[in-house]
């Protein structure tokens, strides 16, 4: 990971706030999956009566210059704090012009995971009641071989991460999934008196020691440290806690998780600098979208500052790793823990350079 790294600080340093550059004019993308703007049953999961099939796209008047392609799947809606990404595949050639209905399986391309931990398409699910809207987009970048910058099993985010940094352009088309209201429902409640508070963020700011260490690669050079944190007044009936750290601002599509770790007994009240590094017996500390397992240190891009949402959760539950694959997405994740939720107290921290 650390050899491969220093190739991503071109796209550390993007100053967009989205995935991508703006797409030229006439760049576009089409499906004659769609009825309505709507995905149809192939489109959607096995677990929702669909065919795991990804949708029939077209596209046209890519930007001059363009090295390769990469396409990307991603549910805006859903509740996870970060959206879900449902296809991320790389490495298409120039001259391809659309993708038959199936076609986004790994013969396609160079597919990286997605959110589901699968690689090529996984179909749509959204929750009963909820209309979700799926961003299909096609980037055109800079680059030959955008895997050959990237560990194999890249989190969707930092593959997000490089294709930023490498494009000319992209075209989006959104289609709908599901019945009921457009959205990803109510969020989880912020019950009164339920705080969170961190010793290693004075000002509302954090210091070096929470950035990532110079071996990353990213231009920083910090003490990768999982910043200090204390809650009180948490619900009655928690069972356990969960911890959260997202970048809002990373320019990857969905923000970048530096920090994902559950099964927190109840009476845990607070976690001490560095606990990331040796958590408490029977916590699930997961990969974050760095590729590591617990704590990722944060480098914004040179000039810049970024909110870094750190959020308790109180949990229903004892256990979410049982209800989890081996090695799940801070995205699925996070979809179980606001399944469990019985309230969050969150904090927001910038971190700057």
């Amino acid at each position: 990971m650390t050899l491969l790294l220093p190739l991503l600080v071109s796209a550390c340093g993007s100053d967009d706030d989205a995935i991508g550059a703006p797409a030229d004019a006439g760049f576009s993308v089409s499906s004659t999956s769609l009825v309505d703007g709507a995905m149809q049953p192939a489109q959607y999961s096995s677990r929702c009566a669909g065919q795991d099939r990804s949708p029939q796209l077209s596209w046209r008047n890519v930007p001059t210059g363009t090295q390769s392609l990469a396409l990307t799947i991603h549910d805006r809606d859903a509740p996870t704090g970060s959206g879900f990404w449902h296809a991320v595949v790389a490495d298409l050639p120039p001259a391809l012009t659309g993708l038959d209905e199936g076609a986004l399986q790994p013969a396609s391309g160079a597919p990286f995971r997605n959110d589901a931990g699968a690689a090529g398409y996984s179909g749509a699910c959204p929750p009963d009641g909820q209309i979700h809207r799926y961003d299909i987009t096609v980037h055109a970048l800079r680059v030959p071989k955008l895997a050959s910058m990237l560990p194999p099993d890249a989190s969707p985010a930092l593959v997000g991460l490089v294709i930023a940094g490498n494009s000319l352009g992209q075209a989006t088309l959104t289609a709908l999934a599901g019945k009921g209201t457009l959205g990803s429902g109510p969020d989880e409640p912020e019950p009164a008196g339920f705080v969170l508070t961190s010793g290693d963020a004075p000002g509302g700011k954090f210091g070096n020691a929470q950035f990532a260490p110079a071996a990353a690669g990213f231009g920083c050079d910090g003490g990768n440290l999982s910043p200090q944190l204390a809650w009180s007044g948490a619900p009655a009936g928690t069972r356990s806690y969960a911890i959260t750290m997202l970048d809002l601002d990373a320019p990857t599509g969905s923000g970048f998780w530096h920090w994902v770790m559950a099964d927190l007994p109840a009476s845990v009240q607070s976690l001490a600098t560095n606990a990331a590094a040796v958590p408490p017996a029977g916590v699930l500390s997961v990969r974050n979208d760095a590729g590591m397992t617990g704590y990722g240190g944060i480098c914004p891009p040179s000039g810049t500052s970024h909110r870094y949402e750190l959020t308790v959760h109180a949990i229903a539950v004892d256990n979410l790793a049982q209800m989890l694959p081996p090695q799940p997405s801070p995205a699925l994740v996070g979809f179980v823990i606001r399944g469990n939720s019985l309230g969050k107290a969150t904090l927001i921290v910038t971190g700057s350079r």
